[in-house]
């Protein structure tokens, strides 16, 4: 126990990812937020920190706020994307296609009337939506996404293609992943369905009896990759075209510890790839893990990339945080004293992500965050904070880093 203890080290601590719309049960509440998991591979030099996304409070800038970074450092430009008719109260992208051309997200309203938003190499369109607190979830190196929004106490579920927004048959069922042919999976009332046809109502996926699940990834062959809760505990899970579902198998090296939870993450290729957390002497870590989609079998690797953020060549971005301020008093909590963000190449070498032109620093929160990444690490999209115009509130903006 204790070499392995040793051996995940060097891994960054967990940091949950809230899902926006589960969260919403209460039709009153409508502050919404969501944390997106941001990491790096080079975990012997970073500290990595999940980042706030949405409906953050108004935050006043600090005296020793920084701004005006130069928009062009360490082979990426950043560049706040367009909002049309601006975005009074903030902006944000939510998903990105492999390839980066395309963007999906959403400009915030009052009250979660919300408005979608879908960039084009840049180029921004609005897309009408029914319901509140609306969220792009997934979207298509062909420009294909799906969304989520709020009507009444329930969920309801959305395909955009060919520039129109069409409802998916079901009652508060939550469309998650979308592949190229159209295919959607998601679930509804906890269980896991697919829409291989988004005309007909869902078709639930194989679980055992008493279980629970969620969908991650869906592939060009509509394999769906996800988990399940059980009496047993939480477990990765694969669904053949079929519908069959089959266990995936847990690393051999988390034998006797105590698992906290799973994420699976994204089907690439004969792969399905994802996470263990585990505690291990009383410490919560996270172990990267790859499971074969033939056998089920599993392999395992010291990072916590977590695929929903990294791209398929281990390029990823992440937040350092360094504390070199005076150490806080016994029983108070410790802040990070300042923050910067990264992007980390496949070898394991950072450099420092620039800031947008007229983005707002502030010491002790995250400097960005990030919800996709392209597969060859060129594009980056994700948020950081600006001022209000006329105002000192802090409101989230839409950024995209073009990295070289």
């Amino acid at each position: 126990m204790t070499d392995l203890k040793e051996l995940l080290d060097g891994l960054a601590d967990e940091a949950p990812r809230y899902d926006v719309l589960a969260r919403v049960h209460d039709r009153k509440r409508r502050r919404v937020r969501t944390r997106r998991l941001a990491g790096v591979g080079a975990v012997a030099v970073l500290a990595v920190a999940g980042v706030q996304v949405l409906g953050l409070p108004h935050l006043a800038p600090s005296a020793d706020h920084t701004g005006g970074l130069p928009n062009r450092l360490g082979g990426c430009e950043a560049q706040r994307l367009p909002v049309p008719g601006g975005a009074t109260h903030g902006s944000m992208v939510t998903a990105g296609d492999p390839t980066g051309r395309h963007l999906a997200g959403k400009k915030l309203g009052d009250h979660g009337h919300d408005r979608l938003l879908i960039w084009d190499d840049g180029l921004p369109r609005e897309v009408a939506v029914d319901g509140e607190v609306p969220f792009f979830n997934d979207i298509t190196t062909s420009g294909v996404a799906v969304a989520t929004s709020i009507i009444g106490d329930r969920l309801a579920s959305w395909i955009y293609r060919d520039g129109a927004l069409v409802r998916l048959p079901g009652t508060n069922a939550r469309a998650q992943v979308v592949n190229d042919s159209g295919a959607v999976a998601g679930t509804q009332d906890e269980r896991p369905v697919v829409w291989r046809d988004p005309a007909q109502p869902p078709t639930a996926l194989a679980i055992p009896a008493g279980a629970t699940g969620f969908v991650a990834d869906i592939g060009p062959d509509g394999t769906v990759a996800g988990g399940i809760t059980d009496a047993r505990g939480s477990h990765p899970y694969q669904w053949r075209p079929d519908g069959t579902g089959e266990e995936l198998q847990m690393p051999d090296v988390l034998a006797g510890q105590k698992i906290v939870g799973i994420r699976v993450s994204v089907l690439s290729g004969d792969w399905i790839i994802g996470g263990v957390v585990a505690e291990v002497e009383g410490r919560t870590t996270v172990l990267g893990v790859r499971w074969s989609r033939t056998t089920g079998q599993s392999s395992w690797w010291h990072s916590p990339e977590l695929p929903h953020v990294y791209g398929g060549g281990g390029v990823g971005a992440g937040t350092l945080e360094s504390d070199d301020g005076p150490r806080p008093e016994p029983g108070e909590r410790e802040y990070a004293q300042s923050s910067n963000a990264f992007r980390v190449s496949g070898d394991g070498s950072t450099r420092m992500l620039p800031t947008a032109s007229g983005a707002v620093l502030v010491r002790g929160q995250p400097a960005a965050g990030f919800s996709a990444i392209s597969d060859d690490g060129t594009v980056i999209a994700g948020h950081q904070m600006f001022a209000r115009p006329g105002s000192q509130d802090l409101i989230p903006g839409a950024v995209r880093w073009l990295c070289r």
